[in-house]
């Protein structure tokens, strides 16, 4: 869930981001512009496995609800 949350927000800011001219031009200032965008990319990436592997996977409520019936009886 966080990583989906973390995915809608990131992905539509970045776009914008790319639009806006002071971005574009601080990215152009620096000596290895894809070295910036490279990092940032990987951090983003870091982010988003690390909120992927630690948010525990959803159960389903019939998967409960059957496994409770079998212990009752």
């Amino acid at each position: 869930m966080a990583a989906a949350l973390f995915l809608l927000l990131t992905v539509p800011a970045t776009v914008i981001a790319v639009f806006v001219p002071s971005v574009r031009r601080w990215f152009r200032g620096r000596q290895r512009p894809l070295r910036a965008g490279g990092l940032f990319a990987l951090a983003w990436l870091v982010v988003f496995v690390a909120l992927a592997v630690a948010s525990p996977p959803q159960q389903s409520s019939t998967s409960t609800n059957t496994a409770a019936q079998h212990s009752a009886t």
